[in-house]
């Protein structure tokens, strides 16, 4: 899975060509198709670049693995949308290595 993303700002001072419009479009589509194996989306921030990167600066995440009633509120509310053979196929898919995600055995 992706950690990153690209973030186009500055859209509503200079608005973005129809052509890079639906170039975007399809690329983020395509991310969603193929899951795991897709490429960071795009995401398209109707402000400044400065707006945005001070957003981010002062974000604060507001939820943890540690704060149980919260996680255990969001599971409730999202495990019946959440396909988790899916997922957990997913999640067990070799990596190029031939090894299985999260199961890397370390070096001695």
């Amino acid at each position: 899975p992706w950690e990153a993303a690209m973030i186009v700002t500055g859209v509503d001072e200079t608005p973005v060509s129809q052509h890079v419009l639906e170039m975007i479009a399809q690329h983020n589509q395509s991310t969603a198709l193929h899951g795991a194996e897709a490429l960071p989306p795009i995401l398209l921030v109707p402000k400044s670049t400065a707006a945005v990167m001070d957003e981010l600066h002062r974000y604060t995440p507001k939820l943890n693995f540690e704060d149980n009633h919260r996680v255990e509120t969001a599971i409730s509310h999202y495990e019946n949308y959440i396909d988790f053979e899916l997922l957990l196929e997913r999640l067990t898919m070799e990596q190029p290595d031939g090894e299985p995600h999260g199961e890397k055995q370390q070096e001695s």
